[in-house]
C-alpha cells in the first residue's frame, strides 16, 4: 500500500490506514467518494485513492474503479455517460445521481450548448422518484432540475419551488452540504433576481456569506454570488456618479467577480479605471471566458450599469457582446437578460424606434415567462416613451402593466435607470391639482375647443364655423392632436393617421402644409399671433397655457382624480359634469377616433361608478342616482352601472324603479352583447321584487 501522510486523511480513514482495515476503507471510500465526486472535489478523492492503488485493477468495485478513472483521466461528459450506464445496470441510484448532478454542473459551467441538460434533466425527474435516495442525493437532482427550468425553459416559477424544496432537504440533514448549497443559493437567486424579488434576494445573499466550505472552494459558483450582489446593488436607490464608479458597490463585486469567474483580471479591471470613466473596453475580451453563458451575464450587468450612468455608447457595445455570447449558450435568458439595458441605452442614444420594438416585443416574452422584474422595468420604459411622444393612453396601458408587476413601487429602482425615474413618470403621468392650474379656464384661453357632445372652436372669444375650414385634413389634424395627448405628438404618428397611403416626402409634406393651414384659421387676419401650436424636433405640441381642450381637461383632472386613494364625493362630480357627452358624437371618421371616443366613455364610467360607491357608503343615494341617470343620456351603460343604478333606488326605497332598471338592462344586454343579466344584476332584482 502506498504510504501519505496520516493527518491528510480525514476521519475514520486515519483509524482503518493505521490499523490495516483495508477492507472498511474501501467500504467508506465507496461510500464518501462518489460524495465527494458529486461535490466536485475530485482532489479530496483522488487523495483517498493514493493507499489503494497497489491492489489490482480486477478487485476494484465498480464506484471505486469509476473514481479512479475520472480522477486520472478527467471529468468529460462522454466518460460520464458512460458510466452513468454502467450505475444504471447496477441499479446503484446514488452512483447514478452522483453522475446526473455532475454532468449537468460541468454542462453550466461550460456554459456552451446548454440545451444538452434536457436530456439529463429528464433522467433526474425519473431517479428523484427513487424513495431508496439519500436525501443529499435527492437535494441535489431537485437543484439541477431547477438549473434546467430556469437556463432552458426561462421558467422562474418552478426554479423556484424546486430550490426551496432542494433548500429544505438539505437544511435538514447533518452532512457536510456546502457546495450544494451554494449551487442551490446560486440557482435561487437568479431566479428571484429577474422576478424582481429583490428584497428576497438581498436576504438570500445576506445568508450565502455564512456558506464557507474550504475543502473545496467552488469559484465560479462564489463568482455567480458575486454577480448577483453586484446586480443587487443595481437596485440600490444610491446611484454614484461616474467619477466614483470604482469605488462603487457594484464595482467591487464586479472584480472580485472577474477573479472568480477567471476572466483575464487586469482586462477585467480595467473596466472601472477611475482615471477614464467613459474608455470601457467593449470588446469581448475585456470580459472574456470559456464560458459563454457566465460572459453574457458579465456583459449585460456592465451594460445596465453604463445605462444608468450615461455611458450609453460602451453600455450599447456591452449589450450586443452579451447578445452575440449568449447565442453560444443557446439558453433564452441571453436574450431576455440582455435585451433590456440594450434598449435602455438606445433611448439614451436617441434611437427610440429601434429601443421600442425590441421593447414591446420583449415585454410579452418576460411576462408570459414569469420574468416579472424584466417585464416590470420594459413597460415602464414604454410609458416612459409614449408619453414623450405625447400618446398619453399607450402611457397609461404600459404603466397599469409596469404596475401590474410591482414596478411602480416606491422602493423600485428600475435596472439601468437612477432612483427617481419611477416617481418621474408617476408625476408626468399623473399631475397634482396645482400642475393641472396650467390649463386656462374655459371662459380665458384665447383658444377652447370643445369636443364633448359636439365640435366647436373658439378663438378669443369667437367661434369659427365649418366655412371657415377650407380643408377637410385641417380639421381633422386639430382632432388627430387632441386624440394623441396634445403633447409631443410625434409626426410618424400623424403622418400613419392621416395619410397612411402617402409616400414619405409627399406625407411630410402634406403635414407642413396642413400644419400651416391650422395656424392661419386660428390666428386669422390678427396681427397678434397666437404660439398655441408648436413644433420642436418633430413633434407637435399644443401649448396648455393658451388652450383650453375640454376632452384632455376632463382626462387629466379625471385620472389625477382616480390615483388618489381618497378623495371627496363633491371633487369627483365637479369633474364627471365636465362630460357632457362622447367625444365627437356626430364624427363618424377614422378608427383612432373611435377608438379615443370608447377608452374616454370607459373612463367616464369608472368615474361614475367610483363616485356611487362613495357615495352609497356616505349615505348621499340622491347625488349618485343623478350621475348614474346621466350616464343613461350621454353614453351606453354597463353591467356594473346598472348595478350601482339599482342599487341606489333600493337605498331610496324605490324597489318598482330598481325593477324597471333591471328590465332595461337585461333587454340592453341581449341587444347590445347578446348576454343576459350577470348574478349581481340578479340578486338585485330579487331583493326588490321581495321589497314590492
Amino acid at each position: 500500500m502506498r504510504r501519505i501522510p496520516l493527518h491528510k486523511l480525514s476521519v475514520p480513514y486515519r483509524a482503518y490506514y493505521q490499523h490495516g482495515r483495508w477492507d472498511l476503507y474501501a467500504r467508506a471510500l465507496q461510500r464518501d467518494g462518489i460524495l465527494w465526486f458529486a461535490q466536485g472535489r475530485l482532489s479530496h478523492a483522488a487523495l483517498h485513492l493514493q493507499p489503494l492503488l497497489a491492489l489490482p485493477r480486477s478487485s476494484w468495485p465498480p464506484r471505486l474503479a469509476f473514481l479512479r478513472q475520472v480522477t486520472e483521466h478527467g471529468e468529460s461528459v462522454d466518460r460520464l455517460e458512460q458510466a452513468y450506464h454502467l450505475f444504471s445496470r447496477e441499479r446503484d441510484h446514488a452512483a447514478m445521481a452522483a453522475v446526473i448532478s455532475r454532468v449537468m454542473t460541468i454542462i453550466w459551467r461550460s456554459g456552451n450548448k446548454l440545451r444538452r441538460m434536457q436530456a439529463w434533466d429528464d433522467h433526474a425527474r425519473l431517479l428523484s422518484r427513487e424513495s431508496s435516495l439519500l436525501p443529499t442525493y435527492t437535494a441535489s437532482l431537485l437543484t439541477c432540475r431547477a438549473l434546467t427550468a430556469l437556463l432552458i425553459h426561462a421558467d422562474c416559477h418552478s426554479a423556484l419551488a424546486l430550490t426551496t424544496k432542494s433548500h429544505a432537504v438539505l437544511a435538514s440533514s447533518d452532512v457536510q452540504q456546502n457546495i450544494f448549497m451554494l449551487q442551490n443559493a446560486v440557482v435561487r437567486g437568479l431566479a428571484l433576481y429577474l422576478q424582481g424579488r429583490l428584497q428576497n434576494l438581498g436576504a438570500l445573499l445576506e445568508q450565502s456569506k455564512a456558506i464557507n466550505d474550504h475543502e473545496c472552494d467552488d469559484s465560479p459558483l462564489r463568482g455567480y454570488l458575486d454577480l448577483l450582489r453586484g446586480l443587487h446593488g443595481l437596485s440600490s436607490r444610491d446611484t454614484p456618479a461616474p467619477g466614483e464608479l470604482v469605488r462603487s458597490p457594484l464595482a467591487v463585486t464586479m472584480r472580485d467577480c472577474c477573479r472568480n469567474m477567471g476572466f483575464p483580471t487586469s482586462r477585467g479591471e480595467a473596466q472601472f479605471k477611475e482615471s477614464s470613466p467613459d474608455s470601457c473596453d467593449p470588446s469581448h475580451a475585456a470580459v472574456d471566458t470559456g464560458n459563454p453563458h457566465a460572459c453574457f451575464f458579465l456583459h449585460a450587468s456592465i451594460s445596465a450599469y453604463c445605462s444608468r450612468l450615461g455611458r450609453s455608447a460602451n453600455g450599447l457595445a456591452h449589450a450586443e457582446a452579451a447578445l452575440a455570447r449568449g447565442e453560444l449558450s443557446q439558453s433564452p435568458l441571453a436574450e431576455a437578460v440582455a435585451s433590456l439595458p440594450k434598449a435602455q441605452c438606445l433611448i439614451n442614444l436617441g434611437r427610440t424606434g429601434e429601443a421600442k420594438l425590441i421593447l414591446e416585443a420583449m415585454v410579452k416574452t418576460w411576462k408570459a415567462s414569469d420574468l416579472r422584474s424584466l417585464a416590470g422595468c420594459g413597460a415602464l420604459e414604454l410609458a416612459d416613451l409614449y408619453f414623450d411622444e405625447g400618446r398619453r393612453d399607450r402611457a397609461l396601458h404600459y404603466y397599469d402593466l409596469g404596475k401590474e408587476l410591482g414596478a411602480t413601487e416606491n422602493d423600485f429602482v428600475p435596472v439601468g435607470r437612477s432612483a427617481g425615474f419611477v416617481a418621474e413618470l408617476r408625476r408626468r403621468l399623473f399631475p397634482t391639482v396645482q400642475e393641472l392650474d396650467v390649463w386656462r379656464d374655459f371662459e380665458r384661453a384665447p383658444l377652447r375647443v370643445v369636443t364633448l357632445g359636439d365640435f366647436a372652436l373658439y378663438v378669443r372669444g369667437k367661434r369659427l364655423y365649418d366655412r371657415t375650414w377650407p380643408h377637410s385634413k385641417t380639421k381633422m389634424l386639430l382632432k388627430a392632436l387632441i386624440v394623441n395627448g396634445g403633447i409631443r405628438v410625434s409626426k410618424e404618428s400623424l403622418l400613419d393617421q392621416l395619410w397612411p397611403e402617402a409616400e414619405g416626402d409627399q406625407a411630410s409634406s402634406n403635414l407642413k402644409m396642413t400644419t400651416s393651414r391650422l395656424r392661419k384659421i386660428v390666428d386669422g387676419n390678427s396681427r397678434e399671433r397666437l404660439q398655441w401650436l408648436v413644433v420642436t424636433e418633430g413633434h407637435l405640441s399644443l401649448v396648455k397655457a393658451l388652450c383650453f381642450i375640454d376632452a384632455l381637461r376632463f382626462a387629466d383632472a379625471l385620472r389625477s382624480r382616480l390615483a388618489e386613494q381618497e378623495d371627496s364625493c363633491e371633487d369627483l362630480a365637479k369633474i364627471l359634469e365636465m362630460y357632457s357627452g362622447d367625444f365627437l358624437p356626430h364624427s363618424v371618421g377614422p378608427p383612432w377616433i373611435e377608438g379615443f371616443r370608447r377608452r374616454l366613455r370607459d373612463e367616464y364610467l369608472r368615474g361614475v361608478a367610483r363616485l356611487a360607491r362613495q357615495c352609497l357608503r356616505a349615505d348621499q343615494a340622491e347625488t349618485a342616482l343623478e350621475h348614474l341617470l346621466r350616464v343613461e343620456r350621454v353614453s351606453s351603460a354597463s353591467e356594473q352601472i346598472f348595478a350601482l343604478t339599482m342599487e341606489a333606488y333600493l337605498h331610496l326605497g324605490f324597489p318598482s324603479d330598481a325593477l324597471k332598471i333591471f328590465e332595461n338592462a337585461r333587454f340592453r344586454l341581449e341587444r347590445d352583447f347578446g348576454t343576459k343579466p350577470g348574478p349581481t344584476l340578479s340578486a338585485l332584482a330579487r331583493q326588490a321584487e321581495g321589497r314590492t
